[in-house]
């Protein structure tokens, strides 16, 4: 990837993580909490992906990136586990509202999820902005 591209992909992904937040807060306010951790869950996704392609390690798959990034954050120590650790939380939760048929997220689990993903995308393009043109 050349270093316009590069630094293109690692913008789009960024934009995408801070978008899906803010698709996230609308959901909230109206309740739909299931959906809003699905956003939760690819803002992270988005932001993740953005740390391996800044670190030339892109990956396609959902699992792929996150056995990447844990990788490569357990290689550099770049990103706090307890930072990071909002992203297996997310995966699991995001899992359980998709694809549990029983689960009903509510409030209480969702809303203290915000701050966190937050951090995580702060801490990410952090940790990125010396590798971007």
């Amino acid at each position: 990837m050349t270093d316009p591209d590069k630094e293109e992909a690692l913008s789009l992904r960024l934009d995408r993580a801070n978008e899906s937040v803010a698709e996230a807060e609308l959901l909230i306010a109206h309740g739909h909490w299931n959906a809003a951790v699905s956003r939760l869950y690819y803002a992270v996704f988005f932001a993740a992906n953005a740390y391996l392609i800044a670190h030339d390690r892109a990956n396609k798959t959902h699992k792929g990136t996150r056995m990447a990034f844990g990788a490569l954050i357990n290689e550099n120590q770049e990103i706090p586990r307890d930072v990071a650790k909002v992203y297996h939380d997310l995966f699991e939760e995001r899992h359980h509202a998709d694809y549990g048929f029983f689960s009903d997220l509510d409030g209480e689990l969702v809303l203290p999820m915000l701050d966190p993903v937050r951090t995580f995308i702060h801490a990410v393009a952090n940790a990125i902005a010396p590798k971007r043109s």
